[in-house]
């Protein structure tokens, strides 16, 4: 593994202190071991950091064969056992906990590297996966070949090597490893691409792996150019956690896919996994629609187009009320109702009621299906949600609006915005002033 060994020696040198993440297989002893030899030529500190997923039987005893060839060699072991997957997706969950402990390790040992044993088939594999499932022209790279974090470096030196390679060398220096068999099941898309398209792929081109690494380094380089570009835009485009669509639909439209996909990667982080191709075209599509307009994403996010702005929103349960008015009620949204003796206004803001024309008690609630109002100086009833429509009510805030009615159910008003022929005018005879703060 000459490669891997002049890679190495390129970053890692005397007096460096390095965490190697080992899970025990074929590839993660293989680099153990390299490092152990190059150990032997500098003073360097190896740190083996170890998972126990807990979710095969064989966790425990590949816990133990791996603490057992570190103590046999002088390795410090350090181990993290995960009892409690929190997310949904159980791949990214454990991802995201084991570089949790890889950095506290890099925290605890002031480590300058993070060493992990991704070999070229794996970036293959990665990169087919993407393809497959679709991703954004980062995802569409694989994964960094090297990665510099706040205080340290992800490395991986068998990068440049083949599972075929990493197997050999175990067994001319007979490494002993484990083999987690859940690896050759069908039932695996990973899978299916290692034993059935990536040997297709190595009898045109054996070395294959060193084309994928290129198309890793063009895309890195075009993604940098192109982070540039976008910063600039974005500038314009993104402000105060939401889209102006007038400066989105001025660009070049391959720029706005761009913008849409960083936006995104904003928003999810490192569960970008979550995303595909049809969330990036929904997104464009929304930003052509009329307002009111909204479309849901995952991890229960709502994009909600109002005018010119798209906003996103995490979406929750219907906040929905039922209060008896008396003399005063105070809402949620931080406004108040309240009955008034004198109101010398008389815009949408205060209602004129005569006890006759209504029936008590009455009441202040959201929303309800098929909610209908009869506005004051028109013929005929007008659905609420056509009301909201018309008088720009922001779609998150329909929900909860105020609707004050009566025992009946007889929409008297809509606070802010419409009276209803119930109201009286002003000037007249009235029981009840109603006004809304």
């Amino acid at each position: 593994m000459k490669e891997a060994t002049t890679y190495l020696k390129k970053y890692i040198h005397d007096g460096t202190c390095v965490v190697v993440a080992v899970s025990g297989g074929a590839d993660s002893m293989a680099l153990l071991h390299l490092m152990l030899t190059y150990r032997d030529e500098a003073n360097i500190k190896i740190i083996c950091a170890h998972v126990n997923h807990r979710v095969r039987k064989e966790s425990d005893f590949e816990e133990a064969f791996v603490r057992e060839y570190c103590l046999k060699n002088k390795v410090i072991f350090e181990v993290c056992t995960l009892d409690h997957y929190s997310g949904k997706n159980f791949e990214n969950d454990a991802h995201h906990q084991r570089y949790a402990f890889f950095e506290t390790l890099i925290k605890k040992y002031q480590a300058s590297f993070l060493l992990t044993a991704h070999h070229g088939d794996d970036l293959i594999e990665t990169v087919l996966l993407k393809m497959i499932r679709g991703s954004s022209l980062k995802g569409y790279k694989g994964f960094e070949i090297y990665q510099e974090r706040d205080t340290y470096c992800i490395l991986r030196p068998l990068i440049y090597e083949t599972k075929e390679t990493i197997l050999n060398y175990d067994r001319e220096n007979e490494i002993d490893y484990v083999t987690d068999l859940s690896n050759f099941k069908d039932i695996h898309t990973r899978n299916r691409i290692r034993k059935y398209i990536l040997p297709l792929l190595k009898i045109e081109n054996k070395r294959i792996h060193n084309k994928f690494i290129k198309w890793n380094r063009e895309i890195s380089e075009n993604e940098a150019y192109l982070s540039r570009v976008i910063k600039k835009e974005m500038e314009e485009v993104y402000r105060n956690g939401s889209i102006q669509v007038s400066s989105l639909c001025a660009i070049d439209s391959y720029l706005q896919k761009k913008i849409i996909e960083s936006i995104l990667e904003e928003l999810y982080q490192d569960q970008m996994e979550k995303i595909r191709d049809r969330h990036v075209s929904l997104l464009l599509e929304l930003s052509k629609k009329n307002s009111g307009k909204q479309i849901h994403l995952p991890n229960n996010i709502v994009a909600i187009k109002n005018g010119n702005v798209i906003s996103f929103l995490r979406e929750k349960q219907k906040e929905s009320y039922f209060i008896e008015l008396q003399k005063k009620v105070e809402l949620s949204n931080g406004h108040v109702i309240e009955q008034v003796k004198e109101e010398k206004e008389n815009s949408n803001f205060v209602c004129r009621l005569n006890k006759s024309d209504i029936v008590f008690p009455l009441y202040v609630r959201t929303r309800e299906e098929g909610d209908r109002m009869y506005i004051k100086h028109m013929q005929g009833s007008k659905k609420i949600s056509d009301i909201f429509i018309e008088c720009k009510v922001p779609v998150q805030k329909r929900d909860t609006y105020p609707i004050v009615v009566d025992s009946r159910g007889e929409i008297l008003w809509l606070p802010g915005l419409k009276k209803s022929k119930f109201d009286i005018e002003k000037g007249k005879k009235c029981d009840i002033i109603l006004w809304y703060n």
